[in-house]
């Protein structure tokens, strides 16, 4: 039961919980006739380490209150299961991933993402692209039921894959949302690139979303985990990001 106790503080433990640990003399710790030192002491028989029995005043017990020090997880992953186990198993996923990945947020209507608590702001054909491929980790997963991506690189696109006007088309959905429906903004986006978005445009925007990347981002350590990244396979160019699909949210 005190494992349990223990666990759940540490799952939602608040930044003023204590955790203590009672310490009782070894000789009236497990003794069934002691529970608490009582007002007026008296003599119990307890069992002593080499097994034989003596009487004891309870006056002899030391009791020390340990202040136990424990990690805090409640206000920094979020839980949402009901049982123990589904707790335990939420949060280890959690830890694995965010330890070294952020959240990262995508604002389409306020035109910016937010890594963690860095927030950078986008051009609109920026933000549309790097949605594109932040899609295709969450809407267009080749293994749903796997928890992790890891090394995973099976939805990164080749530029003549990225330019298909399917694509696109998903791409103006995220525009109604960035110029706030300007419906006639939309329409001049599909007319333009009825055919799909040139590849030398995408290639280019890559280049600025990843330049400004760099400049926001202070922790190089992060930097390959939100960049699109280049994949050579087969004399050909594979474009992707390596952050995992649960720590993305486009709103």
């Amino acid at each position: 039961m005190s494992f349990y106790l223990g666990s759940a503080l540490q799952l939602f433990g608040r930044p003023w919980d204590k955790l203590y640990h009672v310490l009782v003399t070894s000789e009236f710790e497990s003794n069934p006739a002691f529970f608490y030192k009582p007002k007026n002491d008296k003599f119990i028989e307890c069992r002593m380490p080499d097994g034989s029995i003596k009487g004891l005043n309870t006056a002899e017990a030391k009791i020390e209150l340990a202040d136990l020090p424990f990690i805090r997880l409640g206000n920094k992953i979020s839980l949402h299961g009901m049982g123990f186990r589904e707790l335990v198993l939420e949060s280890q996923n959690e830890i694995d991933t965010a330890t070294i990945q952020p959240e990262l947020t995508v604002n389409l209507a306020q035109r910016f993402i937010k890594i963690g608590n860095t927030i950078i702001e986008m051009v609109p054909v920026e933000l549309m692209i790097y949605t594109a491929f932040l899609r295709l980790k969450i809407d267009n997963c080749k293994y749903p039921d796997w928890p992790y991506c890891l090394d995973c690189n099976e939805r990164f696109l080749t530029l003549v894959d990225f330019s298909r006007r399917s694509l696109t088309e998903k791409m103006a959905k995220d525009s109604k949302k960035i110029y706030l429906e300007q419906n006639f903004k939309v329409k001049d986006f599909l007319k333009r690139w009825d055919e799909g978005i040139d590849e030398d445009i995408i290639s280019q925007n890559i280049s600025k979303i990843n330049r400004t990347l760099k400049e926001k981002l202070a922790d190089e350590i992060l930097l390959p985990y939100y960049q699109i990244t280049s994949l050579k396979r087969y004399c050909s160019s594979r474009y992707g990001i390596w952050l995992e699909k649960s720590n993305i949210r486009i709103e």
